[in-house]
Protein backbone atom coordinates (compact mmCIF):
# COMPACT_ATOMS: atom_id res chain seq x y z
CA UNK A 1 0.00 0.00 0.00
CA UNK A 2 1.07 3.55 -0.67
CA UNK A 3 1.71 5.45 2.10
CA UNK A 4 1.97 9.11 2.59
CA UNK A 5 6.03 9.31 1.41
CA UNK A 6 4.72 8.52 -1.80
CA UNK A 7 1.92 11.05 -2.48
CA UNK A 8 1.63 14.38 -1.57
CA UNK A 9 2.37 15.82 2.01
CA UNK A 10 -0.79 17.41 2.51
CA UNK A 11 -3.18 14.71 0.60
CA UNK A 12 -6.57 13.93 2.57
CA UNK A 13 -7.10 10.21 3.46
CA UNK A 14 -9.74 9.57 1.50
CA UNK A 15 -7.79 10.46 -1.96
CA UNK A 16 -4.42 8.45 -0.53
CA UNK A 17 -7.13 5.54 -0.37
CA UNK A 18 -8.76 5.95 -3.93
CA UNK A 19 -5.50 6.96 -5.44
CA UNK A 20 -4.10 3.34 -4.12
CA UNK A 21 -7.24 1.34 -5.34
CA UNK A 22 -7.38 2.39 -8.74
CA UNK A 23 -3.34 2.05 -9.00
CA UNK A 24 -3.92 -1.96 -7.77
CA UNK A 25 -7.84 -2.68 -9.13
CA UNK A 26 -6.34 -3.54 -12.74
CA UNK A 27 -4.27 -6.47 -11.14
CA UNK A 28 -6.43 -7.40 -8.69
CA UNK A 29 -9.22 -7.63 -11.22
CA UNK A 30 -6.85 -9.87 -14.13
CA UNK A 31 -5.24 -12.07 -11.19
CA UNK A 32 -8.98 -12.71 -10.17
CA UNK A 33 -10.38 -13.07 -13.89
CA UNK A 34 -7.25 -15.43 -14.73
CA UNK A 35 -8.05 -17.48 -12.01
CA UNK A 36 -11.73 -18.01 -12.65
CA UNK A 37 -10.90 -18.50 -16.40
CA UNK A 38 -8.48 -21.74 -14.86
CA UNK A 39 -11.59 -22.86 -13.24
CA UNK A 40 -13.83 -22.44 -15.92
CA UNK A 41 -11.71 -24.83 -18.26
CA UNK A 42 -12.98 -27.45 -16.30
CA UNK A 43 -16.79 -26.80 -17.21
CA UNK A 44 -15.68 -28.88 -20.76
CA UNK A 45 -14.88 -32.23 -18.49
CA UNK A 46 -17.49 -34.53 -19.07
CA UNK A 47 -17.38 -35.23 -15.23
CA UNK A 48 -20.48 -33.42 -13.30
CA UNK A 49 -18.51 -33.29 -9.63
CA UNK A 50 -15.26 -32.18 -11.40
CA UNK A 51 -17.78 -29.22 -13.75
CA UNK A 52 -19.86 -28.34 -10.46
CA UNK A 53 -15.99 -27.87 -8.46
CA UNK A 54 -15.22 -25.62 -11.61
CA UNK A 55 -18.37 -23.57 -11.50
CA UNK A 56 -18.62 -23.36 -7.58
CA UNK A 57 -14.31 -22.20 -7.81
CA UNK A 58 -14.96 -19.53 -10.74
CA UNK A 59 -17.89 -18.66 -9.04
CA UNK A 60 -16.02 -17.92 -5.14
CA UNK A 61 -13.24 -16.60 -6.53
CA UNK A 62 -15.07 -13.42 -8.59
CA UNK A 63 -17.67 -12.96 -5.52
CA UNK A 64 -14.60 -12.76 -3.18
CA UNK A 65 -13.02 -10.58 -5.85
CA UNK A 66 -16.21 -8.30 -6.02
CA UNK A 67 -16.84 -8.29 -2.59
CA UNK A 68 -13.40 -7.19 -1.30
CA UNK A 69 -13.07 -4.90 -4.15
CA UNK A 70 -16.30 -2.92 -2.61
CA UNK A 71 -16.00 -3.25 0.82
CA UNK A 72 -12.08 -2.32 1.44
CA UNK A 73 -12.39 1.25 0.69
CA UNK A 74 -15.17 2.22 3.32
CA UNK A 75 -13.29 -0.55 5.30
CA UNK A 76 -10.60 1.89 5.42
CA UNK A 77 -12.15 4.98 5.57
CA UNK A 78 -13.17 4.15 8.77
CA UNK A 79 -10.13 1.97 10.25
CA UNK A 80 -6.91 3.64 11.17
CA UNK A 81 -4.76 3.69 7.90
CA UNK A 82 -2.01 0.83 8.18
CA UNK A 83 1.74 1.91 9.28
CA UNK A 84 4.45 0.08 7.03
CA UNK A 85 7.13 -1.35 10.01
CA UNK A 86 11.01 -0.55 9.60
CA UNK A 87 11.52 -3.91 8.07
CA UNK A 88 9.36 -3.00 5.14
CA UNK A 89 12.31 -0.32 3.50
CA UNK A 90 15.40 -2.71 4.26
CA UNK A 91 16.00 -4.96 1.50
CA UNK A 92 14.96 -8.71 1.58
CA UNK A 93 17.88 -10.59 3.33
CA UNK A 94 17.33 -14.04 2.31
CA UNK A 95 16.47 -12.62 -1.43
CA UNK A 96 20.01 -11.29 -1.25
CA UNK A 97 21.49 -14.23 0.17
CA UNK A 98 19.91 -16.21 -2.35
CA UNK A 99 21.53 -14.11 -4.99
CA UNK A 100 25.16 -13.98 -3.70
CA UNK A 101 25.04 -17.90 -3.22
CA UNK A 102 23.27 -18.66 -6.31
CA UNK A 103 25.44 -21.31 -7.57
CA UNK A 104 25.39 -22.96 -4.37
CA UNK A 105 21.84 -22.63 -3.79
CA UNK A 106 20.93 -24.42 -7.67
CA UNK A 107 23.78 -27.02 -7.01
CA UNK A 108 21.61 -27.87 -4.04
CA UNK A 109 18.38 -27.68 -5.59
CA UNK A 110 19.23 -30.31 -8.29
CA UNK A 111 20.90 -32.48 -6.04
CA UNK A 112 17.93 -32.59 -3.46
CA UNK A 113 15.35 -32.79 -6.43
CA UNK A 114 17.53 -36.16 -7.67
CA UNK A 115 18.03 -37.48 -4.24
CA UNK A 116 14.03 -37.44 -3.70
CA UNK A 117 13.59 -38.95 -7.74
CA UNK A 118 15.99 -42.09 -6.68
CA UNK A 119 14.51 -42.53 -3.30
CA UNK A 120 10.76 -42.39 -4.49
CA UNK A 121 11.39 -44.51 -7.67
CA UNK A 122 9.34 -47.63 -6.10
CA UNK A 123 6.25 -46.08 -4.79
CA UNK A 124 3.27 -47.24 -5.89
CA UNK A 125 0.16 -45.43 -5.84
CA UNK A 126 -3.34 -45.95 -7.02
CA UNK A 127 -6.51 -43.59 -7.75
CA UNK A 128 -8.87 -46.14 -5.79
CA UNK A 129 -10.29 -43.54 -3.20
CA UNK A 130 -14.35 -44.02 -3.33
CA UNK A 131 -14.17 -47.75 -3.10
CA UNK A 132 -17.07 -47.55 -0.68
CA UNK A 133 -19.32 -45.33 -2.72
CA UNK A 134 -22.22 -47.39 -4.35
CA UNK A 135 -21.01 -48.99 -7.67
CA UNK A 136 -23.10 -46.89 -10.02
CA UNK A 137 -22.12 -43.01 -7.80
CA UNK A 138 -20.96 -41.39 -10.70
CA UNK A 139 -17.65 -40.07 -8.26
CA UNK A 140 -16.16 -43.70 -8.07
CA UNK A 141 -17.08 -44.69 -11.92
CA UNK A 142 -14.69 -41.76 -12.42
CA UNK A 143 -12.66 -42.98 -9.96
CA UNK A 144 -12.47 -46.34 -11.14
CA UNK A 145 -11.78 -44.74 -15.31
CA UNK A 146 -8.89 -42.96 -14.20
CA UNK A 147 -7.35 -45.75 -11.86
CA UNK A 148 -7.40 -47.90 -15.76
CA UNK A 149 -6.06 -45.31 -17.37
CA UNK A 150 -3.58 -44.26 -15.09
CA UNK A 151 -2.46 -47.79 -14.56
CA UNK A 152 -1.89 -48.72 -18.02
CA UNK A 153 -0.14 -45.26 -18.83
CA UNK A 154 2.42 -46.49 -15.73
CA UNK A 155 2.44 -49.75 -17.00
CA UNK A 156 3.27 -48.31 -20.28
CA UNK A 157 5.91 -46.18 -19.01
CA UNK A 158 7.62 -48.83 -16.65
CA UNK A 159 7.44 -51.47 -19.28
CA UNK A 160 11.42 -51.60 -19.00
CA UNK A 161 11.89 -52.15 -15.68
CA UNK A 162 13.17 -55.67 -15.30
CA UNK A 163 10.96 -57.01 -12.37
CA UNK A 164 7.01 -56.73 -12.81
CA UNK A 165 5.15 -56.17 -9.61
CA UNK A 166 1.92 -57.05 -8.36
CA UNK A 167 -0.46 -54.69 -8.68
CA UNK A 168 -2.04 -53.33 -5.94
CA UNK A 169 -0.20 -53.26 -2.35
CA UNK A 170 0.22 -56.33 -0.13
CA UNK A 171 -1.92 -56.65 2.49
CA UNK A 172 -2.03 -58.79 5.58
CA UNK A 173 -4.95 -61.51 5.16
CA UNK A 174 -7.22 -59.90 7.58
CA UNK A 175 -8.07 -56.82 5.37
CA UNK A 176 -8.41 -58.84 2.52
CA UNK A 177 -11.88 -57.79 1.94
CA UNK A 178 -11.42 -54.53 0.90
CA UNK A 179 -10.62 -56.17 -2.82
CA UNK A 180 -7.39 -55.37 -4.02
Amino acid sequence: MRTRKHGPPNEPRWKLILRTKKSTLAAQLLGALTTCTGFLTLLIDPVPLIRNYGMGVAMSVMVSWFLTSVWIIPLMLLLPLPRPRKWVYQPARWALWVIIHRRSVVISTIIACGALTYLGRHLYWTGRLFDDLPKGQETRRTTERLTRQWEASCLCKSSFNRQRRKPGPILPASLNWIGY
